[in-house]
Formats: structure tokens, C-alpha cells, sequence
């Protein structure tokens, strides 16, 4: 450093602010450098703000997280508190049902009743599992909103437990159909041993939706909108966990002190009425709050529906617009597509990797008298002759490609369609997108058609040609149409499906044998 020159160092912390500056400047008399220290934001207001942000917020917040992850957590603080209250009222009628405070209650009485709603709650926790848990992370704002309505049913039951100790469970037997009904009877009985078995299963549901949405919802906050910098995934769980451990204190502090003043039913109701709608409310908007970046089903259909019916020359459909359109409450399977100017109509049905055997029709064709009764079509529903005649044509058709979509051959009805996605070895996100919207458009024109009576597969088989042709010519620019709107075609939480689907691996016979030879 030379005569009058300083040197300048910043020290700045995760999320790019300033924490102390520090001045050089040498002496020129004595050739002798003095060390002047300039510290930022030293102050006690300014240090506990720090402290707090550091213990409870995320490290680099808020450059480390998304931008809709203040708003999220503000209301789901809201939603926490409100929960932790109801669950005192509840937990206080629950002991109550014990017979907590009574001379005739038995310890031993409450002891196996816990142990009976715990098995269920286990075995409802392990089924639940099975069913939720590959559409937990595509779907993650709607079962992360259905996770706080599980989890407000069993407050309800729990409450209502005591009352329901006078009554009982009857079967009471008529002359006329359905012959026996369920009664209840005005006397003691199992009514509430039953009411709180099903609590328990409702709260293993809310566990099982709760703890696989949260999963998506925090790798989507782990990624800023400007992609600059990830943020740490294990932080950001660990810190959320010791957000709601001090929410859930606060919400048992301030319920130790209302709780008294809380003796009567009506008061009791009122209170635990306002609370769970308060708490559903607040999650409502918690969770619409939430923007995603991927492409689910539902998003997808939006953003194509965009592009079909705007072109690329008005400005993309944005994550931000996404979130206003879609629903919270709508089936993933179902094909959505709209004309301009005219609302969007459901088109059809699409299941994403389903099996082989799924497009392939029954061996013989044939309808049981069962399935008449119910109203099921022919398996298959359309003539034109075996699978061994349209479906090598099938298979040629998406040679090049990674899926193959073609109609379900079990359908109950014809329409509107239910068409099935059948993924190849090597799939990644952007052939399921591909393949939903080719299935969205195949189910329109079929919808448009109106066709009546027997199909001929060639027919259908020029449905899926003529579709394909054109997904095919347009799917560049849709690519770089959705790429402009910000979109994460490879994000790590959502996607049009989770988990590992079956596969097919389509091979001719020279191809195998040429295998066998090497």
C-alpha cells in the first residue's frame, strides 16, 4: 500500500448485507500502518433484530429463499396459533370424557381406549401412505390445505366426545327395504370409544398429507426466484421447526389463561367454532399465497391454454397468474381445454404411467353380465380387429419418443375419453409434459367429434396422429414460450407425477438377438 493510499475490506453476511467495514491507512512519517475498524449496525435494537433473524429465519434470508416465503409463514404463524388453541379445548373435553375429576372414572378403562384409537391411527397412517403418497408432492397446495381440514375434524370429534358418552350405536330391524338401518339409542355405549377412533385416523391422515406437502413446500422455498443462490433445505426445516415449536408455546401460554373463563358448552362451541374457521380461513390464504414454479397437470393446462389460444406474441402466462387461476379442489386426471373466449371444459381423463396392459383390450372380447349391470362398455369399446394389427402401428407412431398415449381399453364409458400415458425407459419431465398435452389434445378432438356407437381404431389411430403432428410442431415454441414466463421445467418440487412408474422397453426381435450375439 503506498504514501495516502487506504485499503477498504467489507464484511458482509449470507444474503449480501452489510456487517462491518474495515479501514487501512498507512503513515507516511514512520512507514507505519494504522488499523481503523468501522462496524456496522452496532446497537443493541440492531443486535437482537440480528439475533432473532438468525435463530428463527433461514441463513442468507431473505436472498436464500422464494419471494412468496414471508407471506407463507406470517399466516401459517396465524393458523398455528389458532390450532393450538382449539386443540386445548379439545384435549380438555377428551380428558373429561376419561372422567377426569370423577370418582367412578377407571384409569384402565381410558388407558385401553387410547391404545384402541392409537391402532387405528397406525393402521390408518399406513394406508394413507399408500394411497397419498405419490400425489402428495405434484399436489402439494391442495393436500397441504386438506392436511389443516383433517386435522380440524378430530378437534371437532374430540370435543363432542363427552356427549356422546349417553349414547349408543343401534341396528334397528324393518319389514321393508333396506330391511336394517344404524339408530341411536339413549343409553351408555361406544358411540364415543368410536367418535375418537376416528379422530385418530383423521389425524394420522393429516399427518401423512401434512408431512409430504411440507416436503414440496420446502424445497420450493429453498429455491429463489432469481436462481442465484439455493438455499440451505436442512436449515430451512430446521428453522420452521423452531418457529412452531415457540408458536405452539405461545398458543399453550395464552390458552392456560383463557381457559378458565371457558367452563360452559355454549361458550365451549362458540370458542372452538371460531377458532376452526378462523384456522381454515387463514390457511386458505396461506396456501393460495404460494406461487410454484413447476408444472403440475393443472398448471400445465393453463399455460398451454395460453399459448394455443394467445400465441407467443402477448406476454407469457407467469407463475404469478397461474396461482390466480387454478384450484385448489380439482381432479389432476382430468383434461381441461379451452376455446378462445369461451370457459375452460372438461375434455377428458389422463392417467400417467400406467401399465402396458391398461390400452391392451381383454383376451377374448367379451362384457360379464356384472359389467352390463354397471354400464361398462365392451372391453374393447372400438372394433377394427386385434392388438396384434393397430398396436405394432401404435408403437411405431411414438418410436421416437418416450411415452405412448393411447385410450383406455377398460373404460366404462366413451365419453368423454379416458386416455392412459404409458412411459418408456429414460422419461424425464419434460416427456410427461409433452405427453399431457398430447393427451389434452387428442381428448378435445375427440370431444368435438361427438361420435356415437362402435369406433373403428383406425379412427382413433388418426385422432392420435393428427394430434401428435401438431403438439410435435408446436412444443419448441411452447418450450421457450414457458422458459420466458420463468417457469422451472426441471424443479425439484411439483411435476406432473412422482415416484418410479412402470416402464416399457420397446425391442424388436433382431434387436434381441443381436444382444444375444454380443
Amino acid at each position: 500500500m503506498g504514501h495516502g493510499e487506504q485499503l477498504v475490506i467489507q464484511e458482509r453476511n449470507e444474503s449480501g448485507s452489510l456487517r462491518a467495514a474495515y479501514e487501512i491507512r498507512g503513515d507516511s512519517t514512520e512507514n507505519e500502518y494504522t488499523y481503523d475498524v468501522r462496524a456496522v449496525g452496532r446497537g443493541r435494537s440492531l443486535g437482537l433484530t440480528q439475533l432473532l433473524q438468525d435463530v428463527f429465519l433461514p441463513a442468507g434470508y431473505p436472498a436464500s429463499v422464494s419471494s412468496d416465503y414471508s407471506k407463507y409463514q406470517i399466516l401459517n404463524a396465524l393458523q398455528a396459533f389458532c390450532s393450538s388453541l382449539a386443540g386445548l379445548i379439545a384435549s380438555r373435553a377428551v380428558l373429561e370424557g376419561h372422567g377426569v375429576g370423577q370418582a367412578e372414572a377407571s384409569a384402565t378403562d381410558a388407558l385401553l381406549l387410547t391404545i384402541l384409537q392409537d391402532i387405528f391411527s397406525r393402521i390408518t397412517t399406513i394406508v394413507s401412505a399408500y394411497y397419498l403418497g405419490t400425489l402428495l408432492s405434484p399436489e402439494a397446495k391442495t393436500y397441504r390445505f386438506l392436511a389443516d381440514i383433517f386435522n380440524d375434524i378430530p378437534l371437532l370429534l374430540d370435543t363432542l366426545s363427552p356427549l356422546l358418552s349417553a349414547y349408543s350405536l343401534d341396528i334397528a330391524y324393518t319389514s321393508f327395504p333396506p330391511f336394517i338401518y344404524p339408530t341411536l339409542a339413549h343409553r351408555p355405549g361406544s358411540l364415543r370409544g368410536f367418535a375418537l377412533c376416528l379422530s385418530g385416523a383423521f389425524r394420522a391422515i393429516c399427518g401423512v398429507a401434512a408431512g409430504g406437502s411440507k416436503a414440496a413446500l420446502t424445497l420450493h422455498f429453498a429455491q429463489p426466484d432469481s436462481g442465484t443462490v439455493s438455499g440451505d433445505i436442512s436449515d430451512l426445516s430446521a428453522k420452521d421447526g423452531s418457529k412452531e415449536t415457540v408458536l405452539a408455546l405461545i398458543g399453550m401460554l395464552c390458552g392456560s389463561a383463557i381457559m378458565p373463563y371457558v367452563q360452559d358448552q355454549r361458550t365451549t362451541y362458540t370458542l372452538l367454532i371460531l377458532l376452526v374457521a378462523a384456522h381454515i380461513s387463514i390457511n386458505y390464504f396461506a396456501v393460495r399465497a404460494v406461487t410454484f414454479r413447476s408444472l403440475n397437470r393443472q398448471r400445465t393446462s393453463i399455460v398451454w391454454d395460453a399459448f394455443r389460444n394467445q400465441g407467443s406474441s402477448k406476454p407469457p402466462m407467469t407463475p404469478q397468474l397461474v396461482s390466480r387461476e387454478e384450484r385448489l379442489f380439482a381432479d389432476p386426471c382430468l383434461l381441461v381445454r379451452s376455446e378462445p373466449g369461451k370457459a375452460r371444459q372438461v375434455r377428458g381423463r389422463c392417467d400417467m404411467g400406467s401399465a402396458l396392459s391398461t390400452i391392451i383390450p381383454c383376451r377374448p372380447p367379451s362384457r360379464s353380465p356384472w359389467q352390463a349391470l354397471l354400464g361398462r362398455q365392451e372391453c374393447p369399446w372400438w372394433t377394427g380387429g386385434s392388438p396384434e394389427r393397430w398396436l405394432p402401428e401404435l408403437l411405431q407412431l411414438f418410436e421416437g419418443d418416450k411415452y405412448v398415449v393411447w385410450f383406455d381399453a377398460h373404460a366404462r364409458r366413451l365419453s368423454p375419453p379416458h386416455l392412459r400415458v404409458v412411459l418408456k425407459t429414460g422419461h424425464t419431465a419434460r416427456d410427461h409434459i409433452k405427453a399431457w398435452i398430447l393427451a389434452t389434445e387428442v381428448a378435445a378432438s375427440r370431444t368435438a367429434k361427438r361420435e356415437l356407437g362402435s369406433i373403428d381404431v383406425q379412427s382413433l389411430l388418426a385422432d392420435v396422429r393428427s394430434s401428435k403432428a401438431v403438439v410435435d410442431g408446436l412444443f419448441p415454441q411452447f418450450l421457450e414460450y414457458v422458459q420466458n414466463a420463468k417457469w422451472d421445467m426441471d424443479a425439484a418440487a411439483g411435476g406432473l407425477m412422482t415416484g418410479l412408474p412402470v416402464v416399457i422397453d420397446v425391442t424388436t426381435a433382431s434387436g434381441l438377438e443381436d444382444k444375444k450375439r454380443r
